[in-house]
Parts: structure tokens; C-alpha cells; sequence
């Protein structure tokens, strides 16, 4: 039978069955091969759909992997991955996950919406496939393809240039945080330190880095395997949103409740983790501290908390001078004394004893553990101690202090400041302390306001007089990471195939001479310090009005004391401000640094060439003169950075070549390295200096970068061998092993790299991984000034605001003095800006920039759901829709990150009106534990105390 348009049936169905195939696979623009438009003569095999179905479900081979270059805090899942005519097609949760003993559940599964569309990610229309060269304006997004030969010679020419005229202070290199702890990072800090550029380090930059974790436990990144979140009998999330940003994890929280945990969610919105919440509290934004102190008061009050614990484990029991409202230090009383040595009231002695924890005691001689004639007193009556100059001192505990400070936080009080009603905290106190194991969850949001780091103290304080922080299931947690030894050896050392795992001397030896090299002459600067110095955004940072309103001076004052005095260590100064190179990796900088915008009329602006060495194009890959393709996860290899929430190393192999002619970042970097040092031997140009003076031979950079030419640009599996063999954390791991097992195996043991690295407790495979062990087990002393965990903190900024003590202060009115206040959360549909254009994940939500905003809110002024409204302060502005809800606060708005400034109607992104306020306590440095170095103790960015208005606006 023939239609009356000239097509039989059976042509018909034939042509309906091959667009109904290609259809299913929805592979966008790859075609299938089976899919060819011309249909081969004779009846088709199949029989209905079913055949048709089946043929889809039909691949080449399966591969492993997981998302190596992407930002995903959860730290790792393993995938399988469906390979069919060179692509990866589609990807499978594999499950190589088991049980770390019979008492808790197994990781499976592990895996999120963005995994499962992560191939679409890889082959999506932003996807840079080649090299292009900018033909129009910064910004404008006009483009040509050149070949690779064309751009590396470009850069390798300007890169001499500058290196021969400037030294490695004329260029630096803009660092994100979609890295691998593989080949990936290694290229780029080796490739930079070898040539003496600076790179900027974004753990601050980004809010990430907890600073109150540094002051009070001497280590910013404390947590737990996510298993021992089943350990626990009160859960309490705080700050966080686990159920949308820690997916592959969350289920240990659901496992704790139905085990009979109680589950609290601590956030002004009701967000999707308070759904499953037992108890959901919420404050007003940024007064988290007084809800906590609270708490703390009602332990205090009602005898609830752990007196030997406190005395043990704390700086508590130790003395204050009353006079100088510092510590008193042996050398304060005793001719020739110890400056870093401290000392409690014993009760039965009536003298001060000195603490051997301290940071003055010889290292193999620092402990916990106290004499049997030791008795401290935590609140001694009348003590006193006779000054060198004979003069007599009152002394007081921190103990005592600490009351003392509490009262400030009665019940009343608290519940006016925080708008939580006073019968709920004092529930939450009472449920908090009486638990068998109580854990704060610590959401990274706490490190994105000015006064988190006095968030963080407080909760600590609370984990602390309760006897939890090192309980099984309990005390402060947040983040830790398995570091890896290796990593650090290949980038950082000249020749590390000189290093085997049969000489751990050698090891330990290189590990030391880097940190020597490091200390001397940093690879990294601060990324948060670099943007306040020379991206345009001093004047908003240090503006007095965005900032505390109780500060005694201005935060100018502050920060050029500390620069003055040696307190902030390798300070991007002015000798950065005008580079005529700036690389980008790992990163988008005009949407990840507050006010990033700034850039195009700063840095980018001045440069003479920008390369961005990309996975797709977004804000800064258009302000960029060069971009360069690098290859996604699956076709390059890569270990996952290895967060600890699972104590597997993730392997992220090759399963397929690179789309289009992207490169792997160690191929693309030793090929510009061969060029630069050939330019550099044809020009003559042997000595340059690195941008902190040190001399080298530039035309012999290649030959150092591939450590005496023994890994060239595609060897890249030389390095994945080496940093299995070099780390004490896969020891007994092959490549071949984590092929076998499904892409994931456990980690052996723990880096020597210190406490921030996993190294406060032994490491067993059969137990979940429990924090800070090593205190509160064997004794050792905590690494801080005090070799305690650290409430008080006597550095003089620190006394001279009013926060020796955990306290709480208002919010700012960072960006002026507006009525809402605008919060951020991260984004459930994207890894920071990586998946935010993504058609398979715009689906499922609006599909464009949203505010949430209180009904009431809106009502008043004249704003309908789904409306667009400009947000603005004396900073900025941007337009988004409104979505209404009554899970926001009045007086909260609240935008979920990571929206593209092109996606946004008039193409400023909420970054735009951060002013992001300088906490000046973070710059201090040059006392005890609190160094200010870059990753450990900075100034970090924050952005959800802004200060906005809202207004309708019309499109």
C-alpha cells in the first residue's frame, strides 16, 4: 500500500524504526553508526520495537571512571562507562563498595544526576573541541580556529618575553578547583614552579577554608568517613544541605535515623535536608554563633558537660593574665623561660604548673596526659603569679572567662538575637548534651561569612564540653582528605623517578626539602589576597561600613599592620598587578571570585595575552585571548581528589580518545614547556628569575619539567604509577587492581604530610575513619600554640576587637545598608558552574537564574512568582526571576550559586553584588599555630551576608 505522498508502508516504518533508534540514544549531534540514513535493501531484521530497543542497549566494551576534573565534594563514585563507536554513550553506578565492618552500611550506591549525565557534559555544544584564538574584543565571544602548532608558538614566544624581561612576576595563573590529584595537577604546579609563576590557591578564595577549625583544633579541614555518620545518636546539620550537595552520602544520615539518631537541620531556609529533619532550627543568617553559645550556656548551667574531658582535652583550665588579657607564658614569670609554654592552677599544689602540650615542649616530650599529681582546677579562686619585674598578677582561667562570656547568651537573649524561641534551645542543649554521641555536621557555608570563623569556634566549644570531638559518631566535623604523598613528590620535585618506595628515608627527605623550597619560594599565592590587591575589589573589602561596626580602626589598618610586620605571609603585592600573561586552569575566576566581574576592568583588561587552557566555554574563556582544549575525565587519566567521605581512591581512566583535538592538561603543558625552553636555547636566554628573585636556566626547563626527559606528553600513566608507589595512603594499589575492581579501592593508610591530612588517628581498613584519635587516645598533644584544643586566642588583633573568646556579632551590612539579606546555597543541578547550561539538567528546574523569596516579602512590593526582579546594593546589580516559598525567612532572599553571568537577562551574575568584607582577625599571623599561609589560616570570601533591595523589573 502507497500513500498519496508517494511512501509505502513499509518505507514508512523502516524510516520511523532507524529515527525512533537514533532518538533513544540521544546522543545529540554524534551519530550512530547503526543509525545510517541509508537502509540497506531487503527486510529489516527487526521484529517490533523490542528489537529496536535492544540495539540501543548494545555497546563495544565497558570502561571505568569517574569525575576527576570536577569539583564534587562528595569524593568520588565509581561509574561504569558504555563505550559504543568511540564514545562514551552512556554511564552505570558500579557498586565495588563494601561494608567497613558489620556495624555499618556499605558506600553503595554512589552517584548523582550529574554523573549520569556527565557524557552528555563531555560532548555538550559549550564543549571547547579546538583551539581558537580571539578575533573580536574581551568578551565579545568571536573566535577562529588556529591549529595547535599555531597557539603553543604564540605562547611559548610571549611566554619568553616576559620571563627574560619580568622573570616569572610578569605572569601568573589563575587556579580553580576542578582538579584532579593526578596528571592534571601535577602539569600545572609543576609547569608554573618550574618557570617561577605564581599560582593562586582558591580553598580561601572560595569560602571553603574553615579558619576557625585552624584557630581552635589547629588543622582547617577535621572530619570523619561518612560511615561514622551512622555512629551517631544526634546528627546535627549545620550550615549544610547534604541531601542536594553530598548525594552519594546522604543515605548514612537516613540509615542513623532509622537506627533511632535524631536528625537536626540548622538553616534560616527550610531546605531539602530539614525536610528529613527530626528538629529543624532556624536562625536568623549570621547569628549561628549566639545560638550556639546558647547551647553552650545551658551545658554549663545545668552541670551538663565533661569536666575531665575539659580539663584534658581544652585551653580551658589554663591562665590568663587579667592585666594583659594574655595567656601567661612560662617566660613571663621565670628568667630564661619558655615564650610558647602555658600553665593551669593545681588545686592541691596551689601554684601554676606548667602544661607539658605546649608548643615549647620538645616534640617527642608534648602530651595530653597528665601526672597523678596533677590536679588542674577549672575555675581556681584567687590565684596569682609574680612577674619577672616583681610586679604580681591576677590570673584567671579560661574557664572562668568563658562563663563569664556566656552570660551574655541567657536563653531570653539568645532567642531575641537569633529569632529561635528560647524553649527550642534549650531542647537542642539538653538533647545535644545528653546524647550518647553527638556530631556537628559542618556545612562549608560556614566559611562564607564574615564571622564564620566565630561560628565554628562556637560549635566546637559545644562538641567540646560535652566530651565529643573524637567520640565515635560525635564532635566537629567537616571535611578531611587522604593526601597523597606521590602527588606532591612528582610536582614539586625535579626528578622523582629518582624516588622508590624501598627508601621511605629518601621519601621523607624530599617530602621535607619541598616544604623547605615552598616556605623559601611558595608556588602558590593567596587567590583571595590577589583579588584584594589587584582585581579591583579593595575598595568594597575594605570599605569600614560593609564591615564590623564595632572594630576599633578601619580594616585598612589592619591589613597594612599586618603586611608591615611580617604577619601575612608571601603577599601578592604590586610587582603582580600588572601581568602581561594570565593562564587560567581548573576554574571559571570571573563567577568563583567575589566581585569577579572586576577582572575584565583589572587584570584581564592590562594583560597581554590570556590562555585559558578549557573544558568549555563560559565567563572567563570569553575574556580570554587563547583557548586551549583540554580532554574531560574519560578521556584522560586521573585519580579523584580524594575527599574522605569514602576511603576509596577513585580511578578516572581513558576510555576513549579526546573530543574533537583536546589534549590531556600533561600533554598540552610538556608541549608548551618543549617550546618554551626551545625558544629560550635559540634566543640565548639562559638565566631568568622566578618571580621571588631565585635564578634558573630557562632553555633546560623541559629537561627538569620531564624529570631528565624520562615522562614525555603522552607518558602521563608514569605518573599515575608513581603516586600509587610514593603514597603511604595506596600502598599495595595498582592501576591494574583498580581496573579489576571496578575503578575504586580502598585506601591503605595515611599521608606523612601532618594533622591536616587524615593524621590525627591510626588508620584501619575494618573501622570507619574517626578524627582525632591521636589526642584523645594516645595523648597527644593537639596541634596548636597551647597543644590543646584552642578557645582562647590571645594574638592582639584578636583581643583588640573583642574575640579571645568566641562571641557573637552582628552581620554586616556587607554592600550597604539595605533590608534583605541575600544567602546562597550550593546548587543540586551542577558542580559550581560545569553542568549550569546543561539542557538534560535545566529540565528539571526553571531552566534559568531564580531567587527564592518570602511571599510576604514580595507582596509588599509588588512582585508576582515568576516575575523578574533587580536585585541591588551599592555595589552592583542583576536581574533573576522570583520563584515564592515560604521556606524562606522574612527579610531572606536566597539564590542558589554557580549561574553564568550570560544566563543571567542583563548578563551580571549575583557575584556582582558580593562585596565580600575583609574579616580582619584573618589576618593575623606570626603567633603560635595561627601562621598566615596560604590553604592554612587566610582571609576568605564570603557572600552570604549581603545586604540587598528588590525591585519589579520589566523585561
Amino acid at each position: 500500500m502507497r500513500s498519496s505522498f508517494g511512501i509505502s508502508r513499509r518505507s514508512f516504518l523502516q524510516g520511523a524504526a532507524a529515527g525512533a533508534a537514533t532518538l533513544l540514544l540521544d546522543l545529540h549531534n554524534l551519530k550512530p553508526a547503526f543509525a545510517d540514513a541509508r537502509l540497506p535493501p531487503g527486510a529489516r531484521e527487526y521484529r517490533n520495537y523490542r528489537d529496536v530497543y535492544r540495539k540501543k542497549w548494545s555497546w563495544d566494551r565497558v570502561g571505568v571512571g569517574t569525575h576527576s576534573c570536577n569539583n564534587c565534594a562528595s569524593g568520588g563514585c565509581s561509574w561504569n562507562l558504555y563505550v559504543r563507536d568511540g564514545i562514551v554513550w552512556r554511564e552505570e553506578q558500579a557498586a565495588p563498595y563494601t561494608q567497613t565492618n558489620a556495624s555499618v552500611p556499605d558506600y553503595s550506591p554512589r552517584g548523582c544526576q550529574k554523573g549520569a549525565s556527565a557524557a552528555a557534559l563531555y560532548r555538550s555544544p559549550a564543549r571547547v573541541r579546538y583551539p581558537l584564538k580571539r578575533v573580536g574584543a574581551r568578551g565579545e565571544n568571536r573566535w577562529k580556529r588556529i591549529t595547535w602548532d599555531e597557539a603553543l608558538d604564540e605562547i611559548a614566544t610571549a611566554l619568553v618575553d616576559t620571563l627574560s624581561t619580568r622573570g616569572g612576576a610578569g605572569a601568573y595563573c589563575e587556579n580553580g578547583n576542578n582538579s584532579d590529584f593526578g596528571p592534571s595537577w601535577i602539569a600545572m604546579v609543576r609547569f608554573f614552579n618550574q618557570l617561577g609563576i605564581p599560582v593562586t590557591e582558591n580553598f580561601a578564595g572560595v569560602g571553603d577554608l574553615m579558619t576557625g577549625a585552624t584557630t581552635t583544633l589547629g588543622m582547617p579541614v577535621p572530619g570523619a568517613s561518612s560511615d561514622d555518620w551512622f555512629r551517631t545518636d544526634y546528627f546535627v546539620n549545620w550550615f549544610g544541605n547534604p541531601v542536594s550537595t553530598r548525594i552519594p552520602d546522604a543515605h548514612f544520615i537516613s540509615e542513623a535515623r532509622y537506627r533511632g539518631a535524631r536528625i537536626v537541620s540548622i538553616t534560616p531556609d527550610f531546605n531539602p535536608t530539614a525536610i528529613h529533619a527530626d528538629l529543624w532550627i532556624s536562625p536568623r543568617p549570621g547569628t549561628d554563633a549566639a545560638l550556639a553559645l546558647a547551647a553552650c550556656k545551658v551545658i554549663v548551667d545545668e552541670d551538663l558537660h565533661d569536666v575531665p574531658y575539659i580539663i584534658e582535652q581544652t585551653d580551658l583550665p589554663l591562665l590568663v593574665r587579667t592585666d594583659t588579657r594574655q595567656f601567661l607564658r612560662e617566660a613571663d614569670v621565670v628568667a630564661g623561660g619558655r615564650q610558647e609554654c602555658f600553665g593551669w592552677w593545681d588545686g592541691k599544689k596551689q601554684r601554676v604548673v606548667w602544661s607539658n602540650s605546649s608548643m615549647a615542649v620538645a616534640a617527642e616530650q608534648r602530651t595530653l596526659k597528665l601526672a597523678p599529681d596533677d590536679h588542674p582546677v577549672l575555675e581556681p579562686q584567687g590565684a596569682t603569679a609574680t612577674l619577672l619585674s616583681g610586679a604580681e598578677v591576677e590570673l584567671r582561667s579560661g574557664f572562668s572567662i568563658m562563663r563569664d562570656k556566656l552570660a551574655a547568651y541567657d536563653l531570653a537573649s539568645a532567642a531575641k538575637i537569633t529569632g529561635v524561641h528560647a524553649n527550642v534551645i534549650q531542647r537542642f542543649a539538653r538533647e545535644f548534651a545528653t546524647a550518647k554521641s553527638a556530631m556537628i555536621y559542618a556545612g562549608a557555608a560556614a566559611g562564607k561569612i564574615l564571622h564564620g570563623d566565630l561560628v565554628q569556634r562556637s560549635q566546637i566549644l559545644m562538641a567540646a564540653l560535652t566530651g565529643n570531638n573524637g567520640r565515635a559518631g560525635g564532635g566537629w566535623q567537616e571535611m578531611t582528605f587522604f593526601e597523597l604523598d606521590g602527588k606532591m613528590l612528582a610536582a614539586f620535585v625535579d626528578h622523582p623517578s629518582d624516588l622508590t618506595p624501598d627508601d621511605p628515608a629518601a621519601i621523607w627527605g624530599a617530602l621535607a626539602e619541598v616544604g623547605k623550597q615552598q616556605a623559601a619560594s611558595p608556588a602558590y599565592i593567596s587567590g583571595s589576597m590577589m583579588m584584594l590587591m589587584n582585581g579591583g575589589t579593595r575598595d568594597a573589602q575594605l570599605n569600614p561600613a560593609y564591615n564590623d561596626p564595632t572594630l576599633p580602626r578601619t580594616p585598612a589598618q589592619f591589613l597594612e599592620e599586618a603586611i608591615a610586620s611580617g604577619q601575612i605571609h608571601n603577599v601578592p603585592g604590586p610587582e603582580l598587578g600588572n601581568p602581561d600573561i594570565i593562564f587560567n586552569m581548573f576554574g571559571n575566576p570571573f563567577r568563583h571570585r567575589r566581585m569577579g566581574d572586576q577582572l575584565e576592568n583589572t587584570l584581564f583588561r592590562t594583560a597581554k595575552l590570556v590562555v585559558d587552557i578549557t573544558l568549555r566555554m563560559d565567563d572567563t574563556a570569553r575574556h580570554s585571548d587563547i583557548l586551549l582544549p583540554t580532554a574531560g575525565p574519560y578521556e584522560k587519566l586521573g585519580f579523584k581528589y580524594s575527599i574522605a567521605f569514602p576511603p576509596y581512591l577513585h580511578l578516572g581512566d581513558k576510555v576513549v580518545e579526546p573530543l574533537g583535538e583536546a589534549k590531556a592538561d600533561w600533554e598540552i603543558l610538556s608541549l608548551l614547556m618543549e617550546r618554551v625552553s626551545a625558544e629560550a636555547a635559540r634566543r640565548k636566554v639562559t638565566e631568568v628569575r622566578t618571580y621571588r628573585g631565585v635564578p634558573y636556566d630557562l632553555s633546560r626547563a623541559y629537561w627538569r619539567f620531564s624529570d631528565k626527559n624520562r615522562i614525555g606528553p603522552r607518558e602521563d600513566e608514569k605518573l599515575m604509577r608513581m603516586i600509587l608507589a610514593l603514597s603511604p595512603a595506596t600502598r599495595g594499589i595498582t592501576l591494574e587492581g583498580l581496573r579489576a575492581n571496578k575503578g575504586a579501592m580502598r585506601y591503605t593508610g595515611v599521608s606523612q604530610l601532618g594533622k591536616m591530612w587524615c593524621g590525627t588517628s591510626d588508620y584501619r581498613i575494618d573501622e570507619p575513619l574517626l578524627p582525632y584519635q591521636d589526642m584523645v587516645v594516645k595523648k597527644m598533644a593537639w596541634p596548636t600554640a597551647t597543644g590543646r584544643q584552642q578557645f582562647y586566642v590571645d594574638h592582639p588583633f584578636f583581643i583588640e576587637v573583642g574575640e579571645e573568646f568566641p562571641v557573637h556579632k552582628e552581620p554586616p551590612q556587607s554592600g550597604g545598608a539595605y533590608p534583605l539579606t541575600m544567602t546562597c546555597g550550593h546548587t543540586r543541578w551542577s558542580i559550581h558552574t560545569m553542568w549550569r547550561d546543561l539542557d538534560l539538567l535545566l529540565r528539571l528546574q526553571r531552566g534559568e537564574p531564580v531567587v527564592f523569596v518570602n511571599p510576604d516579602d514580595a507582596a509588599r512590593r509588588g512582585i508576582g512568582d515568576h516575575d523578574f526582579a533587580a536585585f541591588h546594593n551599592d555595589v552592583g546589580e542583576f536581574v533573576a526571576r522570583v520563584k515564592l516559598t515560604p521556606g524562606m525567612r522574612p527579610g531572606q532572599v536566597h539564590i542558589y550559586h554557580a549561574w553564568l553571568a550570560n544566563q543571567f537577562l542583563t548578563g551580571k551574575s549575583n557575584d556582582s553584588v558580593s562585596a565580600s568584607p575583609v574579616k580582619v582577625t584573618q589576618l593575623a599571623g606570626k603567633h603560635g599555630h595561627l601562621q598566615n599561609e596560604v590553604g592554612w589560616y587566610e582571609f576568605t570570601g564570603n557572600d552570604r551576608d549581603t545586604r540587598v533591595e528588590m525591585k519589579k523589573h520589566v523585561a
